[in-house]
């Protein structure tokens, strides 16, 4: 929620309210869904400390609550893999899925994002 604030000195200026547990930071990491051995190709458009949005590629019947596992490669200079457990929290299109990490020990090179690139 965007909100302005006018100061005792008269000067205005605008305020974020956010009410997520962690900051969001948009990105654009290919990646795929693994499920049962297939592989659903993605693109990671957002991502948390508690999870990610991704827009699914191509056609797969999902639905909330579904556990599956997420790769794809970080920005950084290595292009770290990371690989993580996920679930289902929201289907708000057919391609655009809300998914909650189940671990948050993010240890590793995806601790080490988290850390330096946000």
């Amino acid at each position: 929620m965007r909100l302005k604030y006018k100061c005792k000195c008269q000067n205005s200026f605008s305020i974020l309210l956010e009410r997520r547990r962690a900051i969001r930071k948009e990105v654009n990491f290919k990646g795929f869904l693994i499920e049962k051995k297939q592989k659903i190709p993605i693109t990671i458009v957002d991502i948390s400390k508690h999870g990610v949005k991704i827009k699914i590629l191509k056609s797969f019947p999902l639905k909330k609550g579904d556990r599956l596992q997420v790769e794809f490669n970080l920005d950084d200079s290595n292009s770290a893999m990371i690989s993580k457990t996920v679930r289902i929290n929201k289907i708000t299109s057919p391609i655009t899925i809300g998914c909650e990490f189940t671990d948050y020990d993010h240890f590793g090179e995806l601790g080490k994002y988290f850390l330096f690139h946000f």
